[in-house]
């Protein structure tokens, strides 16, 4: 039998958190973008100073195929996490909307400094090393299918900085 959660709708705490599952659990046969853009939204609504409630309205966006309204939602989030608390979660996201939208330079600077934080803070963190995964399989997924050599310059560029 499935369960529906409800959240109370003025409690943004719960509405970020239930979205944040929604589009992140490592099981993906839970994930509801469209329900965790609504989430995120009214969570957003309730106390916009918060980045990581943005983080989770760019990362639900992102899952939802809205390319251009995560990366709104995630440099709103980048902009107002000045302790930088949830920068890796925001900066993965990010690089694989800019990804998405061929926005490959964008893409690759937004990923290195995903990496960069990583190889300052070696994250131990499950969520982390599974988006991390994602994005590589993205960019390199891509570079396959890719026929422009364009394209393909700029996954290997982009997957092999990491490495340098």
């Amino acid at each position: 039998a499935t369960r529906r959660i409800t959240i109370a709708p003025e409690n943004s705490s719960g509405n970020n958190r239930l979205a944040w599952l929604l589009v992140t659990c490592s099981d993906p046969s839970f994930w509801d973008p469209n329900r965790a853009v609504t989430l995120a939204s009214k969570a957003v609504g309730l106390r916009p100073e918060k980045p990581h409630y943005w983080g989770t309205l760019g990362t639900a966006y992102y899952r939802a195929g809205n390319y251009s309204e995560s990366i709104k939602s995630l440099d709103k989030a980048i902009e107002l996490d000045t302790e930088r608390e949830s920068f890796p979660q925001h900066t993965v996201f990010l690089a694989m909307a800019y990804w998405q939208l061929s926005e490959f330079e964008k893409a690759r600077h937004a990923y290195d400094e995903f990496e960069q934080w990583c190889s300052e803070n070696e994250p131990t963190d499950e969520d982390l090393i599974r988006f991390r995964a994602e994005a590589k399989m993205l960019f390199d997924g891509d570079s396959q299918s890719r026929s422009s050599t364009e394209g393909s310059r700029q996954v290997n560029s982009l997957t092999t900085s990491q490495n340098e």
